[in-house]
This record gives structure tokens, C-alpha cells and sequence, in this order.
């Protein structure tokens, strides 16, 4: 980790690159496994790295879209759920895409988390419960999802939102 931090700068660039890179590696592939699948790991930072950039362009926390994504699809692109949820976000388009012309899955998924956050005022647990569905599933997926995202903060020393 410390390796990691001294060799990428703290950029907007350096920051997305270790982001998503221990993502990947800590919840997708373990080291050893790495090497066999490394063309599936560097498609899967690809995909995390346009979250973050349409994270941060949407001006939301770039972590939480991160657990997001780590936990929906392994950050996988092209996925669609039984219930019809698209995309490494696993958005629903029915709801959050326009009716008409063309729809970013990412950018449909954060708009939709920047529903919940303003909705739950700003408390990321309650926000994914809401992104999930309420009760008892949306409940546990808040929890695995914000395991990580604790995870992920603490490990790259990245505070927690204080509103949004």
C-alpha cells in the first residue's frame, strides 16, 4: 500500500488509479490469481476509472460509486440483471434513463444515487437502501456495500463525505 502511495501521485489521475486498483485487487482478484486473469482485472479498473471520472463530474464522492460497482458487477460493463438493471452500476433504465435519445448506464446509476443522497440527506447507508430497495435485501446490500467503502477510505486515507 505504502509502495502504492509513493509511486502514484495524489492527481486527480493518481487517486483514480489507486482507487480502483486496490478495488480491483482486494475484491475481484487476489494477487496470485492476478496474473491469470489479468486482461478481465485491466478491463475492470478501466470501468472503475469512468466511474470515477463521471463520479466526479457529477460532483459526487468518488468511493461510493466504487462500492457500488464492486459489489453489483465486479465492474463489469455489459451485465443485465433478471430485473432489467443495466450497466456495472446495475441501474434500472425504466426509471432513471430519459424516455427518449440515448442513456449512459453510469451516468443513470449516479444520477439515481444522487436522488437517494439528497433524499436521505446526505447519510450514504440510508442512500443505499434507497439505490437498492428498501428492507431487508436493501439492508444488507448497504452493509456489504459500505464494508467496502469503509475499506476503501480508510486504506487510501480518504474522509467520508460531510454533506452533499
Amino acid at each position: 500500500m505504502l509502495v502504492l502511495r509513493a509511486i502514484i501521485s495524489h492527481t486527480h489521475t493518481g487517486v483514480t488509479k489507486m482507487l480502483c486498483t486496490l478495488a480491483v485487487t482486494l475484491f475481484l482478484f487476489t494477487p496470485p490469481s492476478l496474473p491469470r486473469y489479468e486482461k478481465r482485472a485491466q478491463a475492470a479498473i478501466h470501468v472503475c476509472s469512468d466511474i470515477v471520472d463521471r463520479a466526479r463530474d457529477a460532483q459526487l464522492d468518488i468511493v461510493l460509486p466504487v462500492g457500488i460497482g464492486s459489489v453489483e458487477t465486479g465492474f463489469r460493463r455489459d451485465l443485465e440483471s433478471s430485473a432489467g438493471a443495466v450497466g456495472p452500476l446495475q441501474v434500472l433504465p425504466r426509471y432513471w434513463c430519459p424516455k427518449e435519445g440515448n442513456c449512459n448506464s453510469i451516468d443513470a446509476a449516479l444520477n439515481a444515487l444522487k436522488y437517494c443522497l439528497n433524499k436521505e440527506n446526505g447519510n450514504e447507508t440510508k442512500a443505499l437502501e434507497c439505490y437498492a430497495g428498501r428492507g431487508k435485501r436493501g439492508r444488507a446490500y448497504a452493509r456489504r456495500v459500505m464494508q467496502r467503502v469503509r475499506y476503501l477510505r480508510a486504506a487510501l486515507r480518504i474522509s467520508p463525505p460531510t454533506s452533499h
